[in-house]
């Protein structure tokens, strides 16, 4: 069966494909190479020296070693797919790219001589995003998500290198997207027909 990899799925991939290359070229599988990592993660020095700001974007699909993606592509997937219910592919690539990239700006906050990577803050833009339309939608579901992105948080703190700066930055700006994304869509087409239903019974 012919199957299109949804824009959660890809972006999976992409990250995987970051690792494997670096990994590659650092000759390094279990943790990245820092000689390598300070080229396209966010060595914050060379953002301010050199002008590389290209690092604040590359730094979203960078991860320090194989647990530190492992545990973020999962979170992702948690937290992806159930967007996916919500956003369309533009949007939801929009609140991955936004939040990361202004968590990885407030990072720079921290100093020159700090080397971040990973995609905790764009993660935690998605999972922002989804509170909103999942406490409109399916009340009940929210404690469990809400109990899930306890986890992660937990999870992210105990990882490599934490980047508190980028995991609240991101999670604030997904807050905020996502709930002007959910407000500005239509009504649903099955609120609708209740509606429509509702007043055929009273006739």
């Amino acid at each position: 069966m012919d199957r299109k990899l949804s824009i959660t799925e890809w972006l999976v991939l992409i990250n995987i494909i970051f690792y494997v290359i670096l990994a590659i070229i650092g000759f390094s599988v279990f943790t990245l190479n820092e000689d390598v990592l300070v080229y396209i993660g966010q060595y914050n020095k060379y953002v301010f020296e050199r002008g590389y700001v290209w690092e604040l974007a590359t730094a979203l699909f960078v991860h320090f070693h194989l647990g530190h993606l492992m545990g973020n592509m999962l979170f992702l997937l948690l937290f992806g797919y159930r967007a996916e219910d919500f956003f369309n592919w533009r949007e939801y690539l929009t609140i991955y790219l936004v939040s990361g990239f202004v968590g990885n700006l407030l990072s720079l906050l921290l100093g020159s001589n700090v080397l971040s990577a990973g995609a905790s803050g764009a993660i935690f833009g998605i999972f922002g995003a989804i509170l909103y339309p999942i406490k409109q939608e399916t009340p009940k579901s929210f404690k469990a998500m809400i109990f899930i992105g306890i986890i992660f948080l937990i999870f992210a703190g105990l990882n490599y290198k934490v980047d508190h700066f980028s995991h609240w930055a991101g999670f604030v700006v997904g807050i905020f997207l996502g709930k002007y994304l959910t407000q500005k869509k239509p009504i649903k087409r099955s609120v609708t027909i209740k509606k429509i239903r509702s007043r055929e019974r009273k006739y």
